[in-house]
């Protein structure tokens, strides 16, 4: 037996409280609330050549309109990846290399006073640049969430993150992201030891000053959380890298979860999670991924330092007017060729997330991903070619923010996807709040994952160019 109540009766009570009527709604609808109601069921059961393997076949196989228009949104991403194709072709193969023939066949003194381009930043292309820090921080926290990325895909592959089997692939995802902090810390600290390294060398005692740095580093484990407190110094500055690099994305992910979460529970929704989850995921986060970080960053300084090919002076050269505002705005601009590279399965994974979708086409998620890969690696270089053409020694955070600048056009989107669906009209408070939230840190894991591609293409495309031209 079962007690019934009929919500729209209630809510027809709730509205016409207070009113005339009120007194003959509250009887009827206490007329309805002690009636007990029996439900009876039958069950037939049939024979069925369907093996339990693949009982769930028929509900994961994707419809054929579905898979024309992803192959679609394929061969229009192809057509992008070779449409920057044909410009880094034309700028590596045929500007570049003139660039080397110039540069290495200067015999006389007077041709190399007047050279210009990309050659006289030699002595500037690798200064540390603003925020250098931060910069660390994203560029290790983006290796990462790139490590877990092509893991998840690479498992969705091979079956075991099925949709089959409901939370597997949230819960793969929690804990390959714990395991794999020490690639964060690994990537944050090695990129930052070489600033400290294209400083030292201008020393004269060079080994000296590894030394006495390497054991001014190393020293921080007993005391980093005094380390913390001082982060505006130079001394812990280093400190900050790290712990900056353990605590950014899982506490902004984690800070979200338990923000969004308490929503719910003072709304009495039965999705609020309970208090041995949110233990298990403190837990995880700062028993797991914070000593891993730690451990990473300890691995990157004893490794071998990178060998910059040229030193850095200690003037810093002044920008030309000339190159400065539009580079800016192009970095920005630029976003939107990455964004349009996945937006079409962007919808359809969007669709899986919000309006429970069955997604099983990861064959082509993880295509998409590939070309993805190639765009940013595409657009960064070509637009670090265009700032060191321009006498401009700040490539650093360019190449970053080129092509991750397509996070924000990414938030624009589920912006427009949440009013724009029929689905989604009409949406409670929380509900928009959720919705929000989650798509906030979506974004900003994209931005992370995009822009450390082209950083790390950028960062490899200088360091080659600059140890294949004569520094005189």
């Amino acid at each position: 037996m079962a007690r019934f109540v009929p919500a729209s009766l209630s809510s027809w009570k709730s509205s016409l409280r207070g009113g005339p009527v009120f007194q003959t709604i509250d009887k009827v609808f206490n007329v309805f609330c002690v009636q007990k109601i029996i439900f009876s069921y039958d069950v037939n059961f049939r024979q069925s050549d369907i093996q339990w393997a693949t009982r769930f076949d028929q509900f994961l196989n994707a419809d054929t309109q579905v898979r024309s228009v992803l192959w679609i949104s394929i061969i229009n991403a192809c057509g992008i990846t070779l449409a920057l194709a044909s410009i880094i072709a034309t700028v590596l193969l045929r500007t570049v290399y003139l660039d080397f023939a110039r540069y290495n066949n200067i015999d006389d003194a007077e041709d190399s006073v007047l050279e210009t381009g990309w050659k006289l930043l030699h002595g500037d292309v690798f200064r540390p640049p603003q925020l250098f820090q931060v910069l660390c921080i994203f560029v290790g926290t983006g290796a990462q969430l790139f490590a877990v990325a092509s893991v998840v895909l690479l498992f969705s592959l091979l079956g075991f993150f099925s949709p089959a089997h409901r939370g597997s692939l949230l819960l793969g995802m929690i804990l390959i992201m714990a395991a794999s902090s020490i690639i964060s810390g690994y990537v944050s600290s090695r990129l930052y030891y070489s600033k400290r390294l294209s400083v030292l060398r201008k020393c004269k005692d060079s080994r000296s000053s590894l030394i006495s740095y390497n054991r001014t580093y190393h020293s921080f484990l007993p005391n980093f959380l005094l380390g913390i407190c001082f982060v505006g110094f130079d001394g812990p500055q280093k400190r900050f890298v790290t712990v900056g690099s353990a605590l950014f994305f899982p506490g902004l992910t984690i800070g979200t979860f338990f923000g969004l979460n308490l929503l719910l529970a003072l709304a009495g929704s039965s999705a609020a999670a309970n208090f041995w989850t949110l233990l298990i995921l403190m837990l995880i986060a700062f028993g797991v991924s914070f000593p891993l970080t730690i451990v990473g960053s300890h691995i990157a300084l004893r490794t071998t330092p990178f060998n910059l090919p040229v030193r850095t002076n200690a003037v810093v050269r002044p920008v030309p007017e000339s190159a400065r505002g539009w580079k800016s705005r192009l970095t920005v601009l630029a976003g939107i060729i990455p964004f349009c590279t996945v937006f079409i399965e962007l919808y359809f994974v969007m669709n899986s997330i919000w309006q429970d979708s069955v997604f099983v086409m990861f064959g082509i998620l993880a295509l998409v991903f590939l070309i993805l890969v190639v765009v940013c690696v595409e657009l960064s270089v070509v637009i670090t070619y265009l700032t060191l053409s321009g006498e401009e020694h700040r490539w650093w955070w360019r190449s970053f923010l080129a092509p991750s600048s397509s996070g924000l056009y990414v938030f624009l989107f589920s912006i427009f996807y949440v009013f724009s669906q029929p689905a989604l009209q009409g949406m409670h408070f929380i509900s928009m709040m959720l919705y929000f939230g989650y798509m906030t840190i979506i974004c900003i894991a994209f931005f992370l994952v995009t822009g450390v591609i082209g950083f790390t293409s950028s960062f490899y495309f200088v360091h080659k160019i600059y140890s294949k031209v004569r520094i005189d």
